[in-house]
C-alpha cells in the first residue's frame, strides 16, 4: 500500500511538472508568437524532462493491468 501511495504522489508531482510546462508554452505556441517547429520541440523536450514518459509509461502499464483483469 505504502508504494502505491508513494507511486501515486510521484506521479501526481510529474503530472504538475510536465502541465506547468504545457501551460508556459500553450498560448505562444497555439497563436503563433513562436515558430511552431522549433516552439514544440522546445515544449515537447522540456515536458520530456519534466516527467511525460514516466506518465505514459505508468499509463500504460495501469491499462495493461486492467486489462489483464479484464479479459474474456
Amino acid at each position: 500500500l505504502h508504494k502505491a501511495i508513494r507511486r501515486q504522489r510521484q506521479m501526481c508531482i510529474e503530472t504538475a511538472a510536465v502541465q506547468n510546462v504545457y501551460n508556459e508554452y500553450q498560448t505562444s505556441v497555439e497563436y503563433g508568437f513562436v515558430d511552431p517547429e522549433t516552439g514544440i520541440a522546445e515544449m515537447n523536450d522540456k515536458m520530456m524532462a519534466a516527467g511525460l514518459q514516466k506518465i505514459i509509461d505508468e499509463k500504460a502499464a495501469q491499462l495493461a493491468a486492467w486489462q489483464e483483469a479484464n479479459k474474456k
